[in-house]
């Protein structure tokens, strides 16, 4: 389970703020380490994304981490960004500090876009600062 907060729009000019709540699941034996994630990302203008797909880390020592992902999800536009159409494709790259054996504090940078399924395509990128605790 994560939570966190994130600058929504982080290159844009109007950069807003949000909630970012995400849950991962073990790894996956026989898919490459990789994890089930689910994830939603939230701001109080109405638009979210909630999505599903997998996460990837690869351990740099005994404290830090680095690591990959990507998922499938749905946008509701609300009263923020339009994207061009509710599916969404998300990609995201993290470093992660274990704090405790089963804490993290992660700092990531995600994507989430529509791959030009659609005319309108602008995409978001986010900069996520999370709090990851482990089972």
């Amino acid at each position: 389970m994560s939570v966190g907060a994130t600058a929504f729009g982080v290159f844009d000019a109007n950069t807003r703020g949000a909630v970012n709540l995400g849950l991962e699941g073990r790894e996956l034996s026989g898919f490459w380490s990789i994890r089930p994630a689910l994830q939603l990302v939230a701001r109080p203008e109405g638009n979210w994304y909630l999505g599903a797909g997998g996460v990837r880390e690869f351990a740099i020592g005994d404290r830090w981490s680095w690591g990959l992902g990507a998922g499938l999800g749905v946008y509701h536009e609300g009263g923020g960004k339009n994207l061009g159409q509710p599916l969404e494709f998300h990609t995201r790259g993290f470093v992660a500090w274990r704090m405790a054996p089963a804490q993290q504090l992660r700092l990531e940078i995600e994507h989430i876009s529509n791959a030009d399924l659609d005319k309108i395509n602008p995409g978001v990128d986010l900069l996520s600062l999370s709090w990851v605790l482990e089972r």
